[in-house]
């Protein structure tokens, strides 16, 4: 299995002052911690041979949403590049 791929999340903190915050993601049970300091991640699946999976993608997404709607901070995923030959 390929290394896994780092992610993060740039946080708009106040008008041209941006954080990122690098996403720690584990296998287990889903569940989702994002703050402006921390991204905790965790998912049934979250990686196969292609890096990321479809569904902890789309999970990571909703996540960072929820955290918006939240607290009012814009974020940004920073996702990394697909490995040659991927869809």
């Amino acid at each position: 299995m390929p290394p896994e791929p780092e992610i993060t999340i740039s946080v708009r903190l106040i008008p041209a002052i941006y954080s990122n915050v690098l996403v720690h993601i584990t296998q287990g049970e889903a569940s989702a911690s994002i703050t402006i300091n921390r991204a905790d991640i965790q998912h049934p699946h979250p990686f196969d041979e292609n890096g990321i999976t479809a569904d902890c993608r789309s999970f990571i997404v909703q996540a960072v949403r929820s955290a918006i709607a939240r607290d009012g901070h814009d974020r940004h995923i920073n996702w990394p590049p697909k490995p040659s030959g991927a869809s």
